[in-house]
């Protein structure tokens, strides 16, 4: 796989998602405005609260033999990771979001949008549990023969619902098992989101595909659009993935804010973190990029400087005059097979 570049001017322009989705800036914009008499003069570190600590698995002092079997070690393992949960679930549920977390987080919760399974047996309900004892809800496509198994982290707004078709055409266009989740406080998962959250939601996400598909974690491909984007590359960078691919996502959440309102109150109002330009290049595996020329909430400057902070081997897309919120024009489905197509060589 090369350094590559590809461009077109073919435009495919359907809505994905709500208008909801298309708004989100608009909230923000009013709550920036709001939040600058409520809270200016204070510092920007004021507006940033640490996660619990992720659990650590810590083994029992005595194992146990030999002779009883590795099973008797898995069950101490799986109860010791369980009672970690329980300890960490409170604080999870109690997490109060910070100021530029309920500016840019626009969830929908359950039963906002059309629940009913895009096609009988196609996409399969799903729970799973974070390492902090969060119950998550997703959408989970299998394909037999599989070339790929992959993660989807949608948007800032919205859930499941509105992405579920989205997230079963990336399953027969790529050929690939996929999953689509809700991050805490959206959809019917449990919690609060929270930036921190976010991640731990992806990381878990990406475990349960590895134990439903049989593949190591390592090898599951993610998938982030929009802030998802920004989701998969932390996720990336701390523990590794098969490849990561990048929809209209944004090299710093502070830089793109800058771009709709004034820097000096963003400076203020939003503190400097989901910066996918400083994490990315910890990211070893492959990367492709793809981004609308005529994106009206992320510039496309703001991939392409992804893009260059990305290691090689990567792929930059360049999907012609498309919008944040349109379909995906033919084009992309090509990058993204031949991008699929390389990572089996």
């Amino acid at each position: 796989m090369t350094d590559d570049s590809i461009s077109t001017t073919t435009p495919t322009r359907k809505p994905l998602v709500s208008e909801t989705d298309r708004r989100w800036w608009l909230r923000l914009r009013l709550l920036l405005l709001l939040g600058a008499f409520a809270v200016g003069f204070w510092s920007r570190g004021r507006f940033v609260a640490p996660e619990p600590a992720p659990p650590q698995v810590v083994f029992a002092a005595e194992r146990p033999e030999p002779a009883e079997g590795i099973l008797v070690e898995v069950d101490v393992l799986r109860r010791q990771v369980a009672e970690q949960r329980a300890l960490l679930r409170p604080q999870a549920l109690a997490r109060k979001q910070t100021l530029d977390e309920m500016m840019a987080l626009v969830p929908s919760l359950y039963p906002a949008g059309d629940w009913t399974l895009p096609e009988a047996g196609a996409l399969e309900d799903c729970w799973f549990e974070t390492t902090d004892g969060i119950r998550l809800h997703g959408w989970y496509a299998a394909k037999p023969g599989a070339r790929a198994a992959i993660v989807l982290m949608h948007g800032n707004a919205g859930n499941v619902a509105l992405w579920g078709d989205y997230a079963l055409q990336v399953s027969r266009r790529a050929n690939a098992s996929t999953l689509l989740f809700d991050y805490r406080g959206y959809g019917r998962s449990e919690g609060r989101p929270t930036f921190d959250g976010m991640i731990r939601d992806g990381q878990a996400a990406r475990d349960y595909l590895a134990l439903r598909e049989n593949r190591p974690a390592t090898e599951i491909v993610l998938l982030g659009r929009s802030m998802g984007g920004a989701i998969a590359v932390q996720v990336a960078a701390r523990d590794g993935a098969r490849a990561l691919i990048l929809e209209r996502t944004f090299a710093s959440l502070q830089e793109v804010a800058g771009t709709h309102f004034p820097k000096a109150l963003v400076n203020v109002l939003v503190a400097n973190r989901l910066q996918s330009g400083v994490e990315l290049p910890k990211f070893k595996g492959p990367v492709l990029i793809s981004h609308g020329e005529t994106d009206e909430v992320i510039p496309i400057a703001q991939g392409q400087a992804l893009f260059n902070a990305a290691n090689q081997p990567k792929r930059f897309v360049a999907l012609g005059p498309i919008g944040h919120n349109d379909e995906q024009p033919e084009l992309y489905w090509l990058a993204l097979n031949r991008f699929l197509d390389e990572l089996a060589k």
